[in-house]
């Protein structure tokens, strides 16, 4: 009631002030004549309809507004296709049931969650990329993708989106299509239309009196016969075949026609004489009466298969006596992991090895990671090549080790094959070379920075001692031109005092790295015109010098080359500490470059970057094509001490 009566007085005085705008603009009728007051009493009524038409078409056209809008929210959540609603970062802003349904999970708890936690690893970056060139562009895009529902489930999706406005910015609005059948279809087709094009062997069919009634190009091929030749003829007349045992073709036919069947191996005879061993598998054709009314043989050359036996047992046994010799570890383990076979295992023999697993023969936790990466292969059916760490004669050795999928005809994987090979000594050796290419670099930044402390210490002073001096002497006199010897000697002064931050900043060892960082690229902009964009995550705090050292100097670097080379105005800067590593990523859209074709000394700096990753056994990676930019990708672990601190609360 109270709203009631407050809604009424405000239209009283939504009124008052009305009546009050047209009592200062509606004429006086009192002096009009009568004609003139009809005209103008007319006009009112005209407008007045007018107005009221124009509310109701407003009504109308705001009530077929509200129903397309329902249609269409309706049409966006119950149609049979995937709808999703997605921002730059993948986040999804809308979505309707079918795409739901599509990732297995609720409506509602997609909403504002990553698309990206639904594909695949491997097609992130497509899927991001796809992304920004639809918002980018504005044209409608479209990829495929490897998508993983909630429940773990692959699927194949075909993408399709476009540029739309959201809450006033530039969204994509994207269908997705679930093609994973269609795949499979595709894959299905292509696998019978191999397996038809690639037959070997020859396929015939006779009558009763061995008449030819089919001859297919393996048939051809083998007997040297032409389909057009052989149609009509009798197989026997033309191809002579021998028996084994000494069979004669009578009594092999007698037992034929009451077995129904026969395979073996055979000799017969090719149009040019030539004899050919031939494997065969012969049967009777039967109509619906059961009654033999031909023969269809399935023959194939084994010729030269026959030949290579002898040549497969001569290299068997050179390759016995190779890996006897071998000082390479060979093996060889059933589903089970359960060795069948091994040679140079730790001076096992065959009879202490066979039927045996790792966690017979090793340490439980050394069998334990052994074991894993055997079983990845056994499920994934995948080749693998990775580095363990066994315990030998009590003293630890590595081994690089390739393991190798084992397939039987049908292509399923019953066991696997393995190469290990002591790396122990190459491991020491680099261990080494580490070791001194972190001393050289730590030398190299020593030098630098005993450098900047005298260039700081001794020279600025020395120069800020000869300016006041010159100083005074100008006040004195004017006929040496002070003036200008006093700007020459600032200009030296700012060029020493920049030549010792470049060497290297005091803000770095002071302050740590983010400071650092943070004060260079704001020079960097200031001398070059290009702008950073630096992001970071978990950097306050010092790091070890020797991880902020190379980190610094790896931007540094990465940072000068796009200067110089990349032709842009604008670089990315990433930074983030994560389990327990360091990561850097420094991407610029400039002009690239093929890596391998740079000119010999153009790649210094690039070798430098990497030398300082791998001193602190860490890794850097330059990905660049020409037109596509540069992304120069780091990782720095961080010494055992760190990673103690960075695990405390």
């Amino acid at each position: 009631m109270v709203r009631k009566d407050a809604a009424s007085s405000g239209l009283r005085r939504a009124r008052g002030r009305l009546e009050a705008i047209i009592a200062g603009k509606v004429p006086d009728v009192r002096g009009m004549a009568m004609p003139d007051i009809q005209a103008l009493v007319r006009d009112l009524v005209a407008h007045q309809v007018e107005l009221q038409m124009c509310n109701e078409e407003l009504r109308r056209a705001r009530e077929e507004i509200d129903g397309s809008r329902a249609k269409y929210l309706q049409f966006f959540d119950f149609s049979p296709t995937a709808y999703f609603l997605l921002d730059r970062d993948t986040r999804i802003l809308e979505v309707n049931f079918a795409g739901a349904v599509l990732l297995g999970a609720e409506k509602s708890r997609l909403k504002r969650s990553k698309f990206t936690r639904f594909v695949a690893p491997a097609d992130r970056a497509a899927l991001e990329l796809h992304l920004r060139e639809t918002i980018e562009t504005g044209a409608r895009k479209r990829c495929i993708l490897r998508l993983v529902k909630k429940d773990g489930a692959p699927l194949d999706a075909r993408l399709e989106s476009y540029c739309a406005p959201y809450v006033g910015e530039a969204r994509c609005f994207t269908a997705i299509m679930d093609i994973t059948e269609l795949h499979r279809a595709q894959a299905d087709l292509r696998y019978q239309a191999g397996l038809l094009d690639d037959v070997s062997e020859a396929i015939i069919s006779t009558d009763l009196d061995f008449r030819v009634l089919s001859w297919n190009k393996a048939a051809e091929e083998i007997y040297g016969w032409r389909a057009e030749e052989m149609m009509g003829r009798r197989f026997t007349d033309v191809v002579q075949t021998e028996f084994p045992g000494g069979i004669v073709f009578e009594d092999h036919l007698q037992r034929f026609r009451h077995e129904g069947h026969w395979r073996g191996e055979i000799k017969q005879t090719r149009k040019d004489g030539a004899t050919v061993e031939v494997w065969t598998s012969t049967s009777a054709l039967r109509d619906s009466a059961d009654k033999i009314v031909g023969f269809v043989g399935v023959n194939r050359d084994i010729t030269e298969r026959k030949k290579m036996d002898e040549a497969v047992r001569e290299r068997d046994e050179r390759l016995r006596l190779l890996v006897a010799n071998s000082p390479d570890t060979l093996f060889h383990q059933d589903s089970e992991l359960r060795y069948r076979w091994g040679a140079n295992m730790a001076d096992l023999s065959q009879e202490q090895i066979i039927g045996k697993t790792d966690f017979e023969l090793l340490p439980v936790e050394e069998a334990n990671r052994l074991t894993a990466a055997k079983r990845r292969v056994l499920e994934s059916g995948n080749s693998a090549r990775e580095e363990f760490c066994l315990t030998i004669h009590g003293k630890p050795a590595y081994y690089d080790t390739v393991l190798e999928p084992q397939r039987d005809a049908s292509g399923r994987v019953v066991g696997l094959f393995g190469y290990a090979r002591d790396v122990t000594e190459r491991k020491r050796l680099e261990e080494e070379l580490r070791a001194l290419t972190r001393r050289v670099v730590e030398s190299q930044e020593e030098e630098r920075r005993e450098m900047a402390r005298e260039l700081h210490s001794e020279v600025s002073q020395y120069l800020a001692f000869l300016k006041m001096l010159i100083e005074r002497g100008q006040r004195s006199t004017r006929e040496f031109h002070l003036g200008e010897m006093k700007e020459a000697v600032e200009e030296v002064i700012s060029s020493v005092s920049n030549l010792a931050l470049n060497l290297r900043p005091p803000i770095l060892d002071d302050l740590g790295l983010l400071p650092a960082l943070l004060w260079y690229f704001e020079r960097y902009t200031a001398q070059t015109g290009v702008r950073v964009e630096f992001r970071h995550r978990n950097l306050k705090g010092q790091f070890p010098r020797e991880v902020a050292t190379a980190a610094y100097r790896i931007v540094q670097g990465a940072l000068t080359n796009v200067a110089r080379h990349a032709g842009v105005s604008e670089v990315t800067v990433s930074a983030s500490l994560a389990r327990e590593c360091l990561r850097l990523r420094i991407e610029d859209r400039g002009v690239g470059f093929v890596p391998n074709a740079l000119p010999i000394g153009a790649s210094v700096g690039l070798n430098g970057m990497r030398e300082r990753a791998l001193s602190l056994g860490g890794s850097l990676v330059v990905d660049t094509a020409p037109g596509a930019g540069t992304r120069v990708m780091a990782e720095l672990p961080l010494p055992e001490p760190q990673r103690e601190r960075e695990k405390k609360p």
